[in-house]
């Protein structure tokens, strides 16, 4: 047996004190009489017999300090521990998102949801065992069991994110990670409790979700562009736009942007001074010349709730070379194609595609065009198109041609959308297929003669040849746009003028040959990773321009931004935490239960065995 307010057990003083009262009362006292005569025989009596006076503990006494000793036992609430049986189970979700830092009167929502929080497990006993799972997806925090103790210090130590998020995938994690512990009851801290869905919560016992925050004024960047205006002159001048918008009232706000060419700036920031009225959305455009500009920063001039998304970071990456091996036929239009990126380099190769030699030398290219000539067996790791094959290769198979095929599907949100290939004519195709078990296997073009385009994992093939004879889709505007996909597939990155990033998404790195240091050098420094030489992407939860090092030395930048207007919009209720949830939610929470049904019964049975000792000394004591 143990005890769930041992504390209580100061209680039982008062049975050494209700017998000290009793003796008290039953000690020896002078009583005038009219006469002695009565006792004189008693008193011969006892001096005869040489036994001593003491005082006889009567039944009252003795009911006395029994409801004392009882009802002192029945104050600190006696347990029983019996196998099988155990405290509750509580899981609490918590909402990291970049939301979670907007200020509501001065106190921040992640302040008020962890204040929440910790009132919850205030209520808990010690034998209680809590689970803390706190997004966003990329990064969870996923810890239990703890007792309400450990998990209070554990929310000392997290903090939200600058990272958008998505609580109803997150809230489906933790619960399918929990399935192994219940029954448990589950409480999600956010401030938008309409991300939490019925569908994603359904089943899984009792679910409470606490939102914070109200409404809150905010003005945030939606959007980066970059475009060349005078790229055919020849000259660096291009433009710069900024998407902002404001959730809150009408107000005004100065937009500003700068340049960076590696510690000097390249020109004193641009300003500008902007109305937006409640609600309203706004783009402005500014234009230069940022040729030695190794990045950008823009920043919204305001004081709202959320600092987060009031700057904008964008770097230039670092040039990259593309090289391609033609292979097979020569093609005019594929090579005018390719060469409207300047960074890439086409070398035409008259070596079999199926020598083991081949093999060997296909690792110093990017990309590897079959041009009317099948690719063997070779294992590129890079993209590879095939156009019009001779024959069958991998689990891709070739037909004999078909005339006339009309295309009469394309895949939607494949490589071919906006290409024109679906309005071109062809007059003679050979009809491709591939096997359904392939990995990434799919028809991305099919005509009424059968596929005529199928992609498997990095390849991609096409079953007509691309000539003047047999097809107008080179003289299609859309005709570059299909290689300029082909090339995004590369380096997403490589031929824009300023890339950024979305917090939490991957970033591709160039290789090292050792380990490296990512390190956040604005908004503040600080927030460093160590990067292992093989590792060739990079995230982060916190917004912000990141600088790679390898060996100590600078090798390039990294910019991360916030860019989520659902996230950025004001959103969340007042609806905190009152007990009257705490009671409906978490069953039995603030009774201190710590060992199921037992516990209760044990305590509620020595509370009515004092009660009924205690009337018992009233009544004889009447």
């Amino acid at each position: 047996m143990n005890f769930l307010w041992p504390y209580a057990l100061a209680a039982l003083i008062g049975v050494p004190a209700a017998v000290l009262i009793a003796l008290w009362r039953a000690r020896r006292r002078e009583v005038p009489v009219a006469s002695l005569l009565l006792w004189q025989s008693l008193a011969r009596k006892l001096a005869d017999s040489g036994r001593k006076r003491r005082t006889v503990l009567d039944l009252p006494l003795v009911l006395a300090a029994v409801s004392a000793l009882l009802l002192g036992i029945a104050a600190a609430g006696p347990v029983l521990s019996h196998a099988g049986i155990r405290g509750r189970t509580v899981l609490l979700v918590l909402d990291r998102s970049a939301s979670m830092k907007m200020n509501q009167n001065g106190t921040a929502r992640w302040d008020l949801a962890r204040r929440e929080a910790h009132r919850l497990l205030d209520e808990l006993s010690a034998q209680d065992r809590v689970y803390v799972a706190a997004g966003p997806q990329a990064d969870p925090v996923r810890v239990g069991p703890l007792g309400p103790a450990e998990a209070g210090k554990l929310l000392d130590t997290l903090q939200p994110t600058d990272r958008p998020a998505n609580l109803a995938d997150d809230l489906s994690r933790a619960l399918a990670a929990a399935e192994a512990i219940r029954p448990f009851s589950a409480v999600v801290f956010t401030d938008d409790p309409a991300a939490a869905p019925p569908e994603a919560i359904g089943g899984a016992g009792a679910i409470a979700v606490v939102s914070v925050g109200g409404p809150a004024d905010n003005v945030f960047f939606t959007r980066f562009g970059f475009s060349a205006t005078a790229a055919v002159a020849g000259d660096d001048a291009c433009r710069i736009l900024l998407g902002v918008k404001n959730s809150g009232g009408p107000r005004d706000v100065t937009l500003c942007l700068a340049a960076d060419d590696g510690g000097a700036r390249t020109g004193a920031p641009a300003a500008r001074s902007v109305h937006l009225d409640a609600g309203a959305e706004h783009t402005e455009i500014f234009e230069g010349d940022f040729a030695a500009a190794r990045f950008l920063a823009a920043k919204i001039e305001a004081d709202d709730s959320l600092a987060a998304d009031n700057l904008l970071y964008a770097v230039r990456p670092p040039e990259r070379h593309v090289r391609v091996l033609l292979q097979g036929n020569d093609n005019p239009f594929i090579e005018a194609a390719l060469k409207v990126f300047p960074s890439v380099e086409i070398v035409h190769g008259a070596a079999s595609a199926g020598q083991a030699a081949a093999a060997a030398g296909l690792a110093e290219f990017d990309i590897v065009i079959c041009n009317g000539v099948s690719p063997g067996a070779i294992s590129f790791p890079g993209p590879v198109v095939v156009i019009d094959p001779t024959e069958t290769f991998g689990p891709i198979a070739v037909g004999p041609p078909v005339d006339d095929p009309k295309i009469t599907t394309l895949a939607s949100g494949s490589i071919l959308d906006d290409t024109g290939l679906a309005d071109a004519r062809i007059r003679s195709a050979r009809r491709i297929t591939v096997a359904a078990t392939a990995a990434g296997a799919r028809v991305l073009a099919a005509s009424d003669r059968g596929p005529m385009v199928v992609e498997n994992a990095n390849v991609i093939c096409l079953g007509f040849s691309l000539d003047r004879s047999n097809t107008d889709w080179m003289l299609k505007p859309g005709f570059p746009v299909f290689w300029a996909k082909v090339m995004e597939r590369l380096s997403p990155d490589g031929r824009r003028g300023f890339v950024s990033y979305p917090t939490g998404q991957d970033a591709a790195v160039p290789p090292a040959d050792g380990a490296r240091t990512a390190v956040r050098v604005l908004p503040e420094r600080g927030e460093q990773f160590e990067l292992p030489a093989q590792e060739e992407s990079f995230r982060t939860e916190l917004a912000g321009l990141y600088e790679l090092s390898s060996h100590g030395q600078p090798q390039s930048l990294l910019a991360f931004n916030l860019l989520d207007s659902a996230e950025s919009s004001t959103k969340g209720s007042t609806g905190l935490f009152t007990r009257e949830m705490i009671k409906e939610h978490v069953p039995d929470v603030g009774s201190g239960r710590a060992a199921g049904r037992s516990s209760w019964l044990l305590m509620n049975l020595v509370l009515a065995a004092g009660v009924v000792s205690l009337l018992a000394h009233w009544y004889l004591k009447q």
